[in-house]
């Protein structure tokens, strides 16, 4: 299996000095296909006024729209990805953040066991793990008899995947309330649910 490292080390590898040329014909009709995709595409731009409707944004969102959202500070992430999940019951939900509460512990897990949510891949720092032990036992505890599986890096990225929908939710919110203004970006592209995944999976033992 090829790993995040793996992956950085393509991008340092040499690129070849020379390359074929692509006949123009060929170019202008990838061009094409391209910029139809970009035209069939939706851009949403929104601040929404409480979670329920950001949820049904999310959930309208069809391969390749995106929606990008600036929420006060009365959002709770956890909140948001729990409704979505009720909404569109993924089968695999994968996050990284920072922090949690207990609270946002027991949503989760209740979404797992109204079966909401399929299986949870839970990625935290590895700070966050070492200075809130409470936290990460009443976690550890809840995630013993579910399909809940935790990882600790150091890692400050803020990300949700959802396959339902190959849901991407990149964000500057942590999952507990922080009491300020946040963005997220939101995205229906299959590519990039995959890429996120992926790394985020493979920090985790």
């Amino acid at each position: 299996m090829s790993t995040l490292a793996d992956a950085f080390d393509k991008l340092r590898a040499p690129r070849p000095a020379a390359f074929d040329v692509v006949p123009q014909h060929i170019v202008r009709r990838v061009f094409d296909v391209v910029n139809a995709r970009r035209r069939a595409a939706r851009k949403a731009l929104v601040k929404p006024e409480n979670a329920a409707e950001l949820v049904r944004q999310i959930a309208d969102l069809h391969e390749g729209d995106r929606l990008h959202a600036v929420l006060p500070g009365n959002f709770i992430f956890a909140e948001i990805l729990t409704q979505l999940a009720e909404r569109m019951k993924p089968e695999s939900v994968t996050l990284a953040t920072l922090s949690l509460s207990k609270q946002n512990v027991d949503a989760l897990a209740a979404a797992l066991d109204a079966g909401h949510i399929g299986r949870i891949n839970f990625l935290i720092s590895e700070y966050f793990a070492a200075t809130n032990k409470a936290i990460m036992a009443h976690m550890e505890q809840a995630a013993k008899t579910r399909r809940w599986r935790i990882g600790s890096k150091r890692s400050h990225a803020k990300i949700a995947t959802l396959n339902a929908g190959h849901i991407v939710i990149e964000t500057s919110a942590n999952l507990r309330s922080s009491q300020n203004v946040e963005q997220l970006c939101v995205f229906s592209d299959r590519e990039l649910h995959n890429f996120h995944t992926k790394w985020i999976t493979e920090l985790m033992p």
